[in-house]
């Protein structure tokens, strides 16, 4: 009794087999060439692989506080690999094969937090944190805008909490609120005032010497000089307080104003600064 034929192993009528390998197999019966057979079970084996259930979605995970379906996490993680991926690594630790030599280069997302949020330096980002820099990219970078549809990117802001293991514990950090600006109606005043606190406050000592700063992930930065920088994060001057008032995350000794200082002096700060910072106006 002769052994069952590929496709009633697989599972597959003969007929439906025949339509797919028959073909390929016929032409490819000379001297020296594999047999029809082979062929006929590889042509079978690829339309069993491709006609496969669907992967299931990964469970739902609660990150940052919140719930997230699993639907939503499979779909942010295809989205980060194929526009993520390369250069901040599959496993989001800043390795990946583009991003090895970049300067700066690009973010571990395993510490929960980025440069430019708008919550305390060290605190877990915010959605729109994220998003800001998906829709806009980072100046002077590699970190380019991304054209996608708002539910892709979403999806993948949610996948990128999956890298760190405080979004399991921890919510994102509360705001810093960007007040109306005092000085308004007065901005070389203001400028003055911000020139007495950028003295006070030392900023000269790096930014005037490009001293290198640690921080938590593998390279430490170089204070940029201030005189015609435009800022990675946007010159606005609701973006340039934030800026100020939050702190700049992963960076030794830079802690927000806020912590310190009035809304008054750092909008004091923030015109002085916008005179010398090359802000894209």
């Amino acid at each position: 009794m002769g052994s069952p034929s590929v496709s009633r192993v697989l599972g597959l009528s003969d007929a439906f087999a025949r339509s797919i390998g028959g073909g390929l197999a016929l032409r490819l019966t000379g001297p020296g060439q594999r047999s029809p057979t082979s062929f006929y079970v590889l042509a079978v084996l690829s339309v069993v692989a491709c006609t496969r259930e669907p992967k299931p979605p990964p469970p739902a995970q609660r990150l940052g506080g919140v719930q997230v379906p699993g639907e939503v996490l499979a779909r942010g993680e295809r989205g980060y690999r194929t526009v993520c991926a390369s250069c901040h690594g599959i496993e989001g630790d800043g390795q990946g094969r583009l991003g090895v030599r970049q300067v700066p280069a690009p973010r571990s997302f395993a510490s929960g937090v980025i440069k430019f949020a708008s919550v305390p330096a060290g605190d877990l980002w915010t959605d729109d944190d994220v998003l800001r820099v998906l829709h806009e990219g980072l100046q002077g970078t590699q970190m380019l805008a991304f054209k996608l549809p708002e539910e892709e990117l979403r999806a993948i802001v949610q996948h990128l909490k999956t890298f760190s293991p405080r979004f399991r514990v921890e919510t994102p950090g509360e705001p810093v609120e960007v007040p109306a600006d005092p000085w308004s109606e007065n901005g070389d005043a203001a400028k003055a005032a911000g020139d007495g606190l950028y003295a006070s406050l030392g900023c000269a000592s790096c930014h005037e010497s490009g001293r290198s700063t640690p921080t938590i992930w593998r390279n430490a930065i170089d204070a940029p000089r201030l005189a015609g920088y435009r800022p990675k994060a946007g010159g606005s001057p609701e973006r340039v307080y934030q800026t100020l008032a939050a702190g700049v995350g992963g960076i030794e000794g830079k802690r927000g104003l806020a912590e310190r200082h009035s809304a008054r002096e750092i909008w004091a700060l923030v015109h002085y600064l916008r005179a010398v910072l090359d802000t894209g106006d």
